[in-house]
């Protein structure tokens, strides 16, 4: 992945010194203070445009599993469908059905949803 890396760099590096070119970007000078200043314009961006390219192939390389070893998985927490869950599938499936039957036998009548609908 380094190796591949690099060209991403490169070009990032020179689209930063090609914008700073277009602003007037000077580094011919004999001081070295200032030709540090100089160069801090251009290494500042290129290091954040970098990073954010490293972030953007591993979150790229993260989704697609990369490095996944399916014999070695592990869960911290696997999840089961326990006694409380079970509960509440019958609770909610009771509702349901109960409602569909006291609508189907025309003991209720879902005239509420049509009011709040501005169904008349």
């Amino acid at each position: 992945m380094t190796i591949a890396y690099i060209p991403v760099v490169v070009g990032q590096l020179i689209s930063v010194m090609e914008a700073q070119q277009s602003r007037a970007w000077k580094v011919q000078t004999s001081n070295p203070i200032a030709r540090f200043r100089a160069y801090a314009s251009i290494s500042i961006p290129a290091f954040f445009r970098s990073f954010q390219a490293a972030e953007a192939m591993a979150a790229a390389m993260m989704s697609r599993g990369f490095g996944y070893d399916i014999d070695h998985r592990t869960e911290l927490e696997p999840t089961k469908f326990d006694w409380r869950d079970w509960m509440m599938t019958i609770i909610f499936a009771t509702f349901l059905v109960g409602g569909f039957l006291l609508g189907f036998l025309g003991i209720l009548q879902y005239t509420l949803t049509m009011h709040l609908l501005g169904f008349r």
